[in-house]
């Protein structure tokens, strides 16, 4: 069974949204092309596959966010979860962060850790420690490597670039 997302749930530039749908035993029934897309999986390598087999842990923690409709059956292989995935690893978006926030960010990058830019930066490893929290409470996310990776995705910082926090202390 295929399961059709409907042209209501599109997004107002008429594509439909990334989604996918699993079973009750949490297989991969259904597999649109936006989510091929977005997650970067064709839909032929993840038909019948458990969830978890198909996506990193980080995968899953990311659409975490996403909405979800359980459908509920009275057949033995009637449930479904419906998996509707926003589009947050696309480039661009206004930047939530501060400056000093953005700089730590790059730092966390470079594999600074929060005692090393402390030193770096001049400040208290108290000080870093509360703007790292703001960080992660300004991107919704739960780690460090998660704002990192997330500020790369959405080219708030560029890994490349000479991090101008670094420039600034040296």
């Amino acid at each position: 069974m295929k399961l059709k997302v409907a042209g209501s749930l599109s997004h107002r530039s008429g594509t439909e949204p990334a989604a996918f749908a699993t079973d009750r035993r949490n297989r991969v029934v259904y597999w649109n092309a936006a989510a091929e897309r977005m997650l970067g999986v064709s839909c032929a390598d993840v038909l019948g596959c458990s969830l978890d087999a198909v996506l990193s842990r980080g995968t899953l923690d990311s659409i975490a966010g996403a909405s979800v409709l359980e459908i509920p059956g009275t057949g033995l292989r009637s449930d479904r979860t419906i998996y509707l995935l926003r589009s947050e690893a696309q480039p661009g978006g206004p930047c939530p962060l501060t400056e000093r926030e953005r700089g730590i960010v790059e730092l966390l990058s470079d594999g600074y850790a929060a005692l090393n830019i402390a030193a770096r930066l001049g400040l208290s490893h108290a000080t870093i420690r509360n703007h790292i929290q703001n960080i992660l409470r300004k991107l919704n996310v739960h780690s460090q490597v998660e704002a990192v990776a997330l500020a790369l995705r959405r080219g708030w910082i560029d890994r490349l670039a000479a991090s101008p926090a670094l420039a600034a202390s040296a």
